[in-house]
């Protein structure tokens, strides 16, 4: 660091404290003290000035004393901005729907805000749950009027796929010849996925799943 930097710590949505981290030499390191409350505690600190890319430096702990914040971790996102760095959280659940629309992250609170320019993972999952094979599938979704259809970039899919725009804000997936077996004859490969890497967030608001 060739200047002292800002960091805040968050107590699961409440900010605990801003202040400045000194300007740490190389191999050098601060400890900060918390007490094992059972909150969930978030860092993030400014990055160092001409840094390349779009790191933001940024550590979550869940799970250190009683009672235990669940369900905080996700509400924020993780430091990944950059197209060469991916992670991945998400909150382990019992049993699910197939069927599916998720985003990361989630946003906090029950209004789900999050910081405008966000990029977020937009995650639909889908099941043949027939009685044939299906041959095609499509998948069509709205997106919400929060984001900016503009910004979306694909990214990884769990069979080959096409994908357009085919009015405002509304995508289409067509997986043609996915010979995606039913749920009774092969329950793990009925399943399938696509995933836009980025729809950036237009404004605070955002509700995640439909």
């Amino acid at each position: 660091m060739s200047i002292p930097l800002q960091y805040i710590v968050l107590e699961d949505i409440v900010m605990l404290r801003d202040d400045d981290a000194p300007a740490l030499g190389a191999g050098e390191s601060m400890i900060i003290a918390l007490p094992a409350s059972g909150a969930t505690y978030r860092i993030e600190a400014q990055q160092e000035p001409l840094h390349p890319g779009k790191s933001m430096p940024s550590l979550s702990v869940e799970g250190c004393g009683t009672p235990v914040s669940q369900g905080i971790v996700t509400m924020y996102p993780t430091d990944d901005a950059d197209l060469w760095v991916d992670k991945e959280c998400r909150q382990n659940i019992g049993s699910y729907d197939p069927n599916d629309k998720q985003g990361f992250p989630i946003g906090y609170g029950a209004s789900h805000y999050i910081l405008p320019g966000t990029d977020l993972e937009y995650l639909i999952r889908f099941q043949n749950t027939g009685t044939d094979t299906a041959f095609t599938v499509v998948v069509r979704d709205t997106l919400s009027n929060w984001l900016n259809p503009e910004s979306i970039e694909m990214g990884a899919a769990s069979h080959e796929n096409t994908w357009r725009l085919t009015g405002p804000g509304i995508i289409e997936w067509r997986f043609e010849n996915i010979l995606l077996p039913d749920s009774s004859t092969n329950l793990a490969g009925s399943n399938g996925l696509s995933l836009s890497a980025s729809a950036c967030a237009t404004a605070r608001r955002w509700k995640p799943t439909s």
